[in-house]
Protein backbone atom coordinates (compact mmCIF):
# COMPACT_ATOMS: atom_id res chain seq x y z
CA UNK A 1 0.00 0.00 0.00
CA UNK A 2 2.83 2.31 0.45
CA UNK A 3 4.17 1.75 -2.22
CA UNK A 4 1.31 2.78 -4.32
CA UNK A 5 0.92 6.02 -2.01
CA UNK A 6 4.32 6.91 -2.35
CA UNK A 7 4.17 6.05 -6.35
CA UNK A 8 0.76 8.46 -6.64
CA UNK A 9 2.59 11.16 -4.63
CA UNK A 10 5.47 11.33 -7.02
CA UNK A 11 3.88 10.88 -10.20
CA UNK A 12 1.53 13.98 -8.79
CA UNK A 13 4.16 15.94 -8.08
CA UNK A 14 5.81 15.84 -11.93
CA UNK A 15 2.65 16.44 -12.92
CA UNK A 16 2.11 19.45 -10.76
CA UNK A 17 5.78 20.75 -11.12
CA UNK A 18 4.96 19.90 -15.55
CA UNK A 19 1.48 21.83 -15.71
CA UNK A 20 2.15 25.37 -13.04
CA UNK A 21 2.75 27.67 -15.43
CA UNK A 22 -0.34 26.56 -16.81
CA UNK A 23 -2.73 25.98 -13.45
CA UNK A 24 -0.32 29.20 -11.31
CA UNK A 25 -1.41 32.63 -12.60
CA UNK A 26 1.23 34.96 -12.93
CA UNK A 27 3.25 35.84 -9.31
CA UNK A 28 7.27 36.58 -9.29
CA UNK A 29 7.63 34.94 -5.82
CA UNK A 30 6.04 31.79 -7.03
CA UNK A 31 7.14 32.00 -10.30
CA UNK A 32 11.02 32.28 -8.83
CA UNK A 33 10.39 29.53 -6.56
CA UNK A 34 9.31 27.45 -9.25
CA UNK A 35 12.39 27.93 -11.38
CA UNK A 36 14.32 27.56 -8.73
CA UNK A 37 12.88 24.64 -7.61
CA UNK A 38 13.25 23.06 -11.16
CA UNK A 39 17.05 24.13 -10.90
CA UNK A 40 17.41 22.18 -7.86
CA UNK A 41 15.85 19.29 -9.10
CA UNK A 42 18.20 19.13 -11.85
CA UNK A 43 20.92 19.48 -9.56
CA UNK A 44 19.43 16.67 -7.53
CA UNK A 45 19.19 14.37 -10.99
CA UNK A 46 22.94 15.06 -11.55
CA UNK A 47 23.95 13.94 -8.40
CA UNK A 48 21.70 10.91 -7.55
CA UNK A 49 21.58 10.21 -11.70
CA UNK A 50 17.72 10.39 -11.29
CA UNK A 51 15.07 11.24 -8.83
CA UNK A 52 16.35 11.65 -5.13
CA UNK A 53 12.81 9.78 -3.89
CA UNK A 54 13.03 7.15 -7.05
CA UNK A 55 16.97 6.49 -4.90
CA UNK A 56 16.62 6.42 -1.86
CA UNK A 57 13.18 4.36 -2.08
CA UNK A 58 15.08 1.69 -4.10
CA UNK A 59 18.33 1.76 -2.20
CA UNK A 60 15.95 0.53 1.09
CA UNK A 61 13.57 -1.37 -0.25
CA UNK A 62 15.04 -2.67 -4.00
CA UNK A 63 12.06 -0.99 -5.89
CA UNK A 64 11.13 1.90 -7.22
CA UNK A 65 7.94 3.52 -5.53
CA UNK A 66 6.10 4.47 -8.73
CA UNK A 67 6.23 1.06 -10.57
CA UNK A 68 3.91 0.29 -7.97
CA UNK A 69 1.47 1.78 -9.97
CA UNK A 70 3.23 1.31 -13.88
CA UNK A 71 6.19 0.12 -14.96
CA UNK A 72 9.16 2.12 -16.19
CA UNK A 73 9.68 -0.13 -19.00
CA UNK A 74 5.82 -0.13 -20.32
CA UNK A 75 5.24 2.20 -23.83
CA UNK A 76 2.56 3.67 -21.57
CA UNK A 77 5.18 5.01 -19.26
CA UNK A 78 8.22 6.21 -21.74
CA UNK A 79 5.36 8.09 -23.72
CA UNK A 80 3.80 9.65 -20.64
CA UNK A 81 7.42 10.70 -18.91
CA UNK A 82 8.13 12.01 -22.41
CA UNK A 83 5.22 14.28 -22.71
CA UNK A 84 5.31 15.75 -19.34
CA UNK A 85 8.98 16.29 -20.35
CA UNK A 86 7.90 18.34 -23.29
CA UNK A 87 5.45 19.90 -21.08
CA UNK A 88 7.57 21.09 -18.21
CA UNK A 89 9.87 22.65 -20.69
CA UNK A 90 6.82 24.74 -21.81
CA UNK A 91 6.06 25.54 -17.94
CA UNK A 92 9.28 26.78 -17.26
CA UNK A 93 9.57 28.62 -20.70
CA UNK A 94 6.17 30.37 -19.63
CA UNK A 95 6.88 31.07 -15.72
CA UNK A 96 10.04 32.12 -16.23
CA UNK A 97 9.66 34.99 -19.24
CA UNK A 98 6.24 35.81 -17.81
CA UNK A 99 7.96 36.91 -14.27
CA UNK A 100 11.01 38.23 -15.81
CA UNK A 101 13.22 35.60 -13.58
CA UNK A 102 15.92 35.17 -16.06
CA UNK A 103 16.34 36.57 -19.20
CA UNK A 104 15.37 35.23 -22.52
CA UNK A 105 19.02 34.18 -23.86
CA UNK A 106 19.71 32.52 -20.27
CA UNK A 107 15.93 30.65 -20.17
CA UNK A 108 16.66 29.19 -23.46
CA UNK A 109 19.98 27.92 -22.85
CA UNK A 110 18.35 26.92 -19.62
CA UNK A 111 15.84 24.41 -21.47
CA UNK A 112 18.09 23.28 -24.30
CA UNK A 113 20.05 21.68 -21.50
CA UNK A 114 17.12 19.96 -20.12
CA UNK A 115 16.37 19.04 -23.59
CA UNK A 116 19.24 17.67 -23.97
CA UNK A 117 19.74 15.79 -20.69
CA UNK A 118 16.39 14.28 -21.09
CA UNK A 119 16.45 13.19 -24.42
CA UNK A 120 20.50 11.88 -24.64
CA UNK A 121 21.44 11.43 -20.98
CA UNK A 122 18.32 10.67 -19.17
CA UNK A 123 18.16 6.35 -18.97
CA UNK A 124 14.82 6.20 -20.70
CA UNK A 125 14.16 8.11 -23.71
CA UNK A 126 11.21 7.48 -26.75
CA UNK A 127 13.97 9.54 -29.64
CA UNK A 128 17.26 7.68 -30.61
CA UNK A 129 19.05 5.20 -28.98
CA UNK A 130 22.01 7.94 -29.39
CA UNK A 131 22.86 7.21 -25.56
CA UNK A 132 24.13 3.64 -26.56
CA UNK A 133 26.77 4.95 -28.69
CA UNK A 134 30.66 4.93 -26.90
CA UNK A 135 31.17 8.05 -26.86
CA UNK A 136 28.32 9.55 -24.88
CA UNK A 137 28.52 6.87 -22.32
CA UNK A 138 32.15 8.07 -22.39
CA UNK A 139 31.31 11.81 -21.74
CA UNK A 140 28.33 10.80 -20.18
CA UNK A 141 29.65 11.80 -16.41
CA UNK A 142 31.59 14.85 -17.45
CA UNK A 143 28.51 15.32 -19.08
CA UNK A 144 26.51 15.53 -15.96
CA UNK A 145 29.03 17.04 -13.98
CA UNK A 146 28.97 20.19 -16.64
CA UNK A 147 25.19 20.49 -16.34
CA UNK A 148 25.57 20.34 -12.35
CA UNK A 149 27.99 22.95 -12.13
CA UNK A 150 26.22 24.99 -14.64
CA UNK A 151 23.32 24.35 -12.35
CA UNK A 152 25.16 25.84 -9.69
CA UNK A 153 25.99 29.18 -11.27
CA UNK A 154 22.20 29.86 -12.74
CA UNK A 155 20.89 29.04 -8.91
CA UNK A 156 22.99 31.66 -7.46
CA UNK A 157 23.06 33.64 -10.72
CA UNK A 158 18.96 34.09 -10.19
CA UNK A 159 19.49 35.07 -6.87
CA UNK A 160 21.75 38.09 -7.48
CA UNK A 161 19.92 38.77 -10.27
CA UNK A 162 16.13 38.73 -8.28
CA UNK A 163 17.67 39.46 -4.95
CA UNK A 164 15.88 43.13 -4.92
CA UNK A 165 12.57 41.65 -6.15
CA UNK A 166 12.87 39.58 -3.27
CA UNK A 167 12.84 42.28 -0.28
Amino acid sequence: MFDILLGFIHISIGVFTAFYAFIMPKNFLYDFLYIEYTILIFILWCIYDGCPITYYYHKYTNKIDYEAIIKTDSPLYIIGDNTLDIILLCSIYTASIRSKVLPLPLTIFYLLMKVFYNFFVKKNTLFLEFKSCTHVKVCRPYIINLFFFINILLLVYIIYKNRLKLY
